[in-house]
């Protein structure tokens, strides 16, 4: 049998001990492995090595088959590793135009590198593939519907990323002129004008 297997964190696992002569059952049993993933065992007498392993990592495996002539040996080098990356972080996000940006695609799984795959980024922003931290500065509002990979050894997913950004702030103007009179005791009413929104800060005179 190979002297290499891998598998996955959380998956089935099978490795099949072979031999080149008929093995004879015995006691002790014939098959053993000793070094075996956690969560993965071998069946002593069929020689089938099964289970989910639960960590990730390079285990040095010693195979050893015993019938009634002699008893053989074999290292068996398994590696398991991670299973393909989750996105864990928000699916949607916002901003303004003007205004600095910056958005984390995050994932569990250990995942190595991040790309941009489908729809569009909103212009300004950009995807460090390695750290998957979107920023920039927009300089277009509106919806951006996006599409970003997440990959590590094992695989690669993809997550939608909606991305709101909103027209710039600008600042208020007072449009609505002077009044031109007012009578001391008489009623006052004057509304001024003003450009510029969405305003954020209540009224005041002074």
């Amino acid at each position: 049998s190979p002297a290499t297997a891998g598998g996955v964190v959380g998956r089935n696992v099978f490795y099949q001990i072979a031999t080149a002569a008929p093995v004879v059952s015995t006691s002790p049993p014939p098959y053993t492995a000793t070094g075996l993933p956690a969560g993965v065992t071998v069946n002593t007498a069929t020689g089938s090595i099964t289970g989910v392993p639960t960590a990730t990592g390079t285990f040095n495996v010693t195979l050893t088959v015993i019938n009634v002539t002699d008893t053989a040996t074999k290292a068996l080098t398994i590696t398991i590793q991670s299973p393909p990356p989750v996105i864990t972080s928000a699916a949607a996000a916002s901003g303004r135009v003007g205004v600095p940006f910056a958005f984390t695609v995050a994932g569990s799984n250990s995942p190595t590198g991040f790309a941009f795959s489908a729809g569009a980024l909103p212009n300004g922003l950009l995807l460090d593939p390695a750290t998957g931290v979107i920023s920039g500065t927009p300089t277009v509002a509106g919806p951006f519907n996006a599409a970003i990979n997440a990959t590590n050894a094992t695989g690669t997913i993809t997550s939608p990323l909606f991305i709101a950004i909103e027209p710039p702030l600008n600042a208020p103007t007072f449009t609505g002129g002077r009044p031109s009179s007012a009578v001391q005791g008489s009623a006052f009413t004057f509304a001024p004008a003003f450009g510029g929104s969405p305003f954020t800060a209540p009224f005041r005179a002074t």
